[in-house]
């Protein structure tokens, strides 16, 4: 779990809870626990399911509380979160990271067509190899066919 370390206007840009303190980031089922869920393609639009499919960001109280749940979506909703373009991630940092066990199978059928294999969350501030890996919001980090190196997409603040 981490601080919101959004301003105002990112958390309203994002539907984040203006009480929220901190926020964590919850994995999709993996791919061979997806096809138990058994949804038909109009269901995997709602929320829940999209939630369990693609993952998604808690949102709590001070307490612990939590008071939102974001789903990622691909459809065009209301609220976003943005990601800045994507840096290259040093192999020995990925190497770091993979030590620690960070990375989980890609399931979205999108990224794996473009050869993302693996990717982790990484928390805002968060330090490996002495290189500030999460930045000042957090970032995604996904492993490509290929490439031993990593592409780190990190969240821009509104």
């Amino acid at each position: 779990m981490s601080r919101v370390t959004l301003s105002s206007h990112g958390r309203r840009l994002a539907g984040i809870p203006e009480e929220a303190e901190y926020f964590f980031w919850v994995f999709p089922l993996v791919q061979d626990r997806q096809g138990a869920i058994g949804v038909s393609p109009e269901e995997q639009v709602e929320p829940l399911i999209q939630f369990l499919l693609q993952g998604g960001f808690c949102y709590c109280s001070d307490d612990g509380t939590v008071l939102s749940v974001d789903a990622i979506s691909h459809k065009r909703e209301d609220m976003f979160l943005q990601f800045d373009s994507p840096e290259v991630l040093p192999r020995a940092i990925v190497e770091k990271m993979r030590k620690r066990g960070r990375f989980h199978q890609v399931v979205a059928p999108f990224l794996r067509q473009r050869g993302a294999k693996q990717f982790c969350w990484v928390l805002p501030d968060e330090i490996f190899g002495q290189v500030n890996v999460g930045g000042a919001h957090g970032a995604f980090v996904y492993l490509v066919e290929g490439k031993s190196s990593g592409l780190i997409f990190p969240v821009l603040s509104a």
